[in-house]
């Protein structure tokens, strides 16, 4: 039986994580309703549109949270993947259904808005 090399990392950059429940703030529903507005953007490129004054690596550990389990709210688009130097570029963005949800909850998209 051949032993398996350890991983360095629990989790590749391209799988989901586990993390706690976060409790939403203004600066998510910024977040979400850009990603909702725009569609897949990268994290570049969220940074300039919620907040530029905050630091990119802040913001990145937020994007994390937004993505793990239990929360779950945006996804990571599965194109990047294939991209040229894909380990080097920032990382895409993209609302989910359930990242939709809270902004109905919350009251920043209406149901006439978008359709489940």
């Amino acid at each position: 039986m051949e032993d398996q090399p350890k991983k360095y990392h629990k989790y590749s950059r391209w799988e989901r994580g586990e993390a706690r429940p976060i409790q939403i703030i203004p600066r998510d529903l910024d977040i979400l309703h850009k990603l909702f507005i725009h569609g897949a953007l990268s994290s570049d490129m969220l940074h300039q549109l919620v907040s530029p004054r905050i630091t990119l690596k802040s913001l990145s550990h937020r994007f994390k949270n937004l993505h793990r389990k239990p929360n779950a709210f945006i996804d990571r688009p599965p194109q990047q993947k294939g991209v040229y130097n894909a380990h080097y570029r920032p990382l895409a963005y993209a609302i989910n259904p359930k990242g939709i949800q809270v902004l109905k909850d919350f009251g920043r998209v209406t149901s006439a808005a978008y359709r489940i």
